[in-house]
């Protein structure tokens, strides 16, 4: 399993490792008692889904030059290939109302506004040549993104423009997802079970102690206390 993400308490979207016939998209509708799939015909290795409603949702696949993103309007039946300016492999995708964004390789930050079908690059490079492995929205036109060597971004106007944010994990060890819970608080997780929080839209970090140490992956927040 590769990518989850729940829209509410009750409707979640998981996705598999790509196979011959293409990765498989499984739905819950019960919290995730209940399961079921379908195949989304895509057949390069998918790196994380979104939905921002039960209809409307993203995929964007991985590798080095292989970057693409995918769109469904129908809940995941049927997706089409949008038009990017970049190759780089994509990690992250979030998308909420008509806006979307995505991150990868190189630093690769692409932005797409009103349901359009095609991507601007709006970072590659000029900000962070450090892969970046997640991207979350806090409302207010607040778009965070991190990834390897700690690197986290943060961008007031929507993602037009970025700043680094220095943080316990600096330099040291990845993160490799984030997500926000409401407009200031929010949670990272990364390398070696690190975990982080953020009380200010992301402004500052600081890490929570962990007593486990699994290497963790994803993060999902169905509500403010739940995840």
């Amino acid at each position: 399993l590769y990518s989850m993400c729940f829209i509410d308490s009750l409707v979640g979207y998981i996705c598999t490792a790509v196979s011959s016939s293409g990765n498989e998209l499984y739905k819950t509708t019960d919290a995730g008692l209940t399961w079921s799939s379908s195949n989304t015909g895509i057949k390069q290795q998918i790196t994380d889904i979104h939905f921002s409603s039960e209809s409307d949702g993203y995929i964007v696949v991985g590798g080095w030059d292989q970057g693409a993103i995918y769109k469904t309007n129908d809940g995941g039946n049927s997706w089409l290939k949008e038009i990017t300016t970049t190759n780089y492999g994509l990690n992250s995708v979030f998308s909420m109302d008509s806006v979307a964004w995505a991150v990868g390789y190189n630093g690769v930050i692409l932005k797409t506004v009103n349901n359009k079908k095609d991507w601007i690059t709006v970072v590659q490079g000029n900000i962070t040549m450090k892969e970046l492995r997640s991207v979350t929205n806090a409302g207010n036109n607040i778009v965070i993104a991190a990834g390897i060597m700690g690197e986290t971004l943060r961008s007031t106007d929507g993602g037009y423009t970025w700043e680094t944010i220095m943080s316990d994990w600096q330099n040291t060890k990845t993160i490799r997802s984030i997500q926000m819970v409401n407009e200031a608080v929010g949670y990272a997780v990364g390398e070696k079970g690190k975990i982080m929080k953020t009380l200010d839209g992301g402004a500052s970090w600081k890490h929570i102690d962990n007593a486990m140490k699994p290497e963790l992956w994803n993060i999902c927040f169905v509500d403010k206390f739940n995840g």
